[in-house]
């Protein structure tokens, strides 16, 4: 488990995120790379705060985030529109917050392509 920037994870908390990891590993066997990498501590601690804390559900709904995230692939997901315009969409990583976190910038006044189908 990694330390979350900006988080106050308790130490119940910490230890619960540590038995989520495991049922998960009892209900699913050993994880992939790429399952692995997005059960961090502060993606097992969101799941558990969003669920109340509940083992169970908390476990149920990773299990059908990572299902869905294996169909999907959304580490690889590559955008068509981006692939032929790169002023496509205008929305920019800027820095990182305070507490660790991603800031990005978005104006979308300067967009050419709005076509819902054509943005993933």
């Amino acid at each position: 488990m990694t330390t979350v920037p900006g988080w106050k994870v308790t130490a119940g908390e910490h230890k619960q995120a540590v038995g989520l990891l495991q049922l998960l590993e009892d209900a699913e066997g050993p994880l992939d790379e790429r399952s692995r990498a997005f059960c961090s501590e502060a993606t097992l601690v969101r799941y558990l705060r969003a669920r109340d804390h509940d083992d169970k559900k908390a476990l149920a709904m990773l299990r059908k985030s990572l299902a869905w995230r294996r169909t999907v692939e959304p580490e690889i997901l590559i955008c068509k529109s981006c692939q032929v315009d790169g002023t496509s969409h205008s929305m920019r990583g800027v820095g990182v917050s305070k507490n660790g976190h991603p800031v990005f910038y978005s104006q979308f006044t300067g967009v050419t392509c709005r076509d819902p189908d054509q943005n993933v």
